[in-house]
């Protein structure tokens, strides 16, 4: 796991965050990537779509990128899925994770 360590409610759209963030994603060579859909109350998720997209873009497109929402229709605004992804196999990983990231 790699953490950037961005500030919640902080995290800028620079051209030195495009090519940090950047780098970091594209290191990993992802198979798939998931990331938030652009149109988003939160500005950290707005952020996270655009380094996402541009990284994407910079990286040739050589995997999937897909969007997801966040808090149907409270956070994310005019997103209409056409795939979906069941995580029941790792949801209680993710939740853990989730945990020990906002506690320690």
């Amino acid at each position: 796991m790699v953490a950037l360590h961005y500030i919640n409610r902080g995290t800028e759209v620079t051209m030195v965050r495009y090519q940090e963030f950047g780098d970091a994603l594209l290191d990993h060579k992802p198979d798939i990537v998931f990331t938030h859909w652009p149109i988003d109350t939160h500005p950290d998720h707005r952020a996270a779509s655009l380094l996402t997209y541009d990284a994407w873009l910079r990286g040739g497109k050589k995997f999937p990128l897909y969007f997801y929402e966040v808090e149907l229709g409270q956070q994310t605004q005019d997103f209409w899925p056409t795939h979906y992804v069941d995580i029941t196999d790792v949801q209680s990983a993710k939740i853990r994770r989730l945990r020990q990231r906002t506690h320690g």
